[in-house]
This record gives structure tokens, C-alpha cells and sequence, in this order.
């Protein structure tokens, strides 16, 4: 009987590929901030380029987490997290306007229920 022995191969990580800096301009300019859709749209696209964050966190996410000069993440596992709060997304309408955040969330919330989180529409 022959023993062979076999060494565990090390399995190769998928390499997530992000947006270009052209994708992101782009992505945000489609959105011109001419009506509630669109504003809606933009502001939640700008907050996830602009802090890096988890579709989840942004769904977790409640008005009392914004702060002044950052946003308290609740990440996985229970873990909590501070990201500093851009000079970009001070200018959004989410912190001139907490009741436009709010809506927006409650936006993510009803699509992902009733179309399980499919792609989104203008």
C-alpha cells in the first residue's frame, strides 16, 4: 500500500473589482438633483462611495448615529465603528435634511422587500 502524502493548496481569493474614478463620476452625475428620486438616489450613492460602507450598515443606519463630524457604524458582529463625515457628503441633503435621510433608508428598506434587492430604477 502507498502512502502519498499531498500538501493543501492554498485556494485563490476572488479580486473584488471596485469603480474607476470615470464609474463613480459617472454613477453620480446621472443623478442631477432635479427631483425626489434622483436626490434620493444620489445621496445614497454618494454615502456609500464617500465612507465605504456595507449596503447593511447603510440600512442600519438611524438619524441619532450621525453626528457632527462622524457616523457610528454598526458593522458585523456587533462591532461599532466612527467614520469621519467628508466635506462631500456635509454638503449632501442628508445632513441638511434628516427627514430626507430617513425617507431614503425607508426607500432601501420597502425595495429590498419587495424585490429582493434587485437593481434599482431612476
Amino acid at each position: 500500500m502507498l502512502i502519498t502524502k499531498v500538501a493543501w493548496v492554498k485556494e485563490e481569493k476572488p479580486v473584488i473589482k471596485t469603480f474607476s474614478e470615470q464609474d463613480a463620476r459617472q454613477l453620480l452625475e446621472y443623478y442631477d438633483n432635479k427631483s425626489y428620486v434622483s436626490c434620493r438616489n444620489r445621496t445614497i450613492i454618494t454615502m456609500l462611495f464617500e465612507t465605504g460602507i456595507r449596503c447593511k450598515e447603510l440600512l442600519d443606519m438611524q438619524p441619532e448615529d450621525i453626528k457632527e463630524n462622524y457616523i457610528l457604524i454598526h458593522g458585523k458582529n456587533h462591532k461599532e465603528r466612527l467614520v469621519s463625515i467628508t466635506l462631500y457628503i456635509s454638503k449632501c441633503a442628508i445632513f441638511r435634511q434628516p427627514l430626507f435621510f430617513v425617507l431614503a433608508l425607508s426607500y432601501i428598506k420597502m425595495y429590498i422587500s419587495l424585490y429582493g434587492g434587485g437593481k434599482a430604477q431612476k
